[in-house]
């Protein structure tokens, strides 16, 4: 809706075609350069680049730590089935793990986020330069 409206206008107030028959105006034709028209949309980043390269050397990290954890899990289980500890004895010690593995999946998942919102910023910005250049390309040739 937006776009058709700054078509519209751009059409309408742009640099109009003059016939011949008709006496050319005395006022100064305006002549529209897109290189220095703002773009349509306010484009603003987020995450910014070195927020979500900490965040990839911080999921990388977690990622190991996820995996020991879960090393340890899987041992304790087997220890259990061998019958060296108890039932109650497994859950205990596999309490604190547990909780710090919850916690290492909510970091991930944050971290995760951070990358994936800097990626598709990244991408809008790519995409509205895009849009602007043909945009620009258009209303030249109209």
């Amino acid at each position: 809706m937006a776009i058709g409206s700054v078509i519209l206008a751009m059409r309408r107030f742009g640099g109009k075609k003059s016939d011949p028959q008709k006496k050319p105006q005395s006022a100064p034709q305006v002549d529209f350069e897109y290189s220095s028209m703002p773009l349509p949309f306010k484009i603003s980043k987020s995450v910014q680049g070195t927020m979500a390269t900490s965040a990839k050397d911080e999921l990388r990290i977690l990622e190991l730590e996820r995996e020991i954890l879960g090393d340890a899990l899987r041992r304790l289980y087997e220890a259990h089935a061998e019958g060296k500890i108890t039932e109650q004895e497994r859950e205990k010690l596999a309490a604190s793990y547990k909780i710090r593995m919850n916690s290492i999946k909510e970091s991930i998942s944050k971290d995760e986020n951070i990358i994936a919102l800097h990626e598709l910023e990244g991408m809008q910005e790519d995409l509205m330069k895009l849009f602007s250049e043909r945009f620009g390309d258009l209303t030249r040739q109209s």
